[in-house]
């Protein structure tokens, strides 16, 4: 989102969901005492022999520098969430058992991936699905943030309430096993501006 014109666009959208979110946010933003910040939320994971449903963030997800943004406990905290219309898929192959923060996320997405469905979902509410072929980074993008895919609509991430990212695969299909330097990682990564009180 442009910078001036995203902020205040995002602002309106607030507004018009307010009683989604918490009491405490609700509050800020009624008495206009809230930030937006610039925020990167992603998540980088192993996939290897990856088939069915995946889960890549949930509750059991950490927060951990240079793997994963989202709030520990793949929740949104008190009186952050999250506002965006821009999201990335990226794909690269590393050893098995390695730091998904330690790949090189530029490699051509298979066609097993390809033809996967990114499911994202936040208390039962279905925030986005679509196909990971509609999401994924062009190899000739060299500005940062240019390989983002904005969305036709904005979305939104409740503060105080758990987030579901998922992978959903065709029947049958299954993306490579384990092996050294051809182990699959999958980086999903979401450009927002997230509210913070004053």
């Amino acid at each position: 989102m442009n910078n001036v014109v995203g902020h205040v666009t995002a602002v309106n959208f607030l507004l018009s969901v307010v009683g989604l979110l918490s009491n405490s946010l609700k509050t800020a933003i009624t008495n206009n005492d809230f930030f937006l910040d610039p925020t990167d939320l992603y998540i980088k994971k192993q996939i290897s022999a990856a088939s069915g449903t995946v889960k890549l963030l949930d509750a059991n997800t950490k927060k951990l520098d240079g793997v994963c943004s989202f709030d520990s406990d793949g929740k949104m905290d008190q009186n952050r969430a999250a506002i965006w219309n821009r999201i990335v898929v990226r794909y690269g192959l590393g050893n098995d058992g390695g730091s998904p923060g330690g790949i090189d996320y530029n490699t051509a997405i298979p066609k097993e991936l390809a033809n996967a469905d990114l499911v994202i979902t936040q208390k039962g509410r279905l925030v986005l699905r679509k196909s990971v072929r509609s999401l994924y980074a062009k190899a000739n993008e060299t500005e940062a943030g240019a390989d983002h895919i904005n969305l036709s609509s904005l979305r939104l991430f409740v503060d105080d309430e758990d987030v579901e990212i998922n992978l959903a695969f065709p029947a049958g299909v299954a993306t490579a096993a384990a092996g050294a330097g051809t182990t699959p990682f999958i980086y999903v990564s979401i450009d927002a501006l997230t509210t913070r009180k004053r």
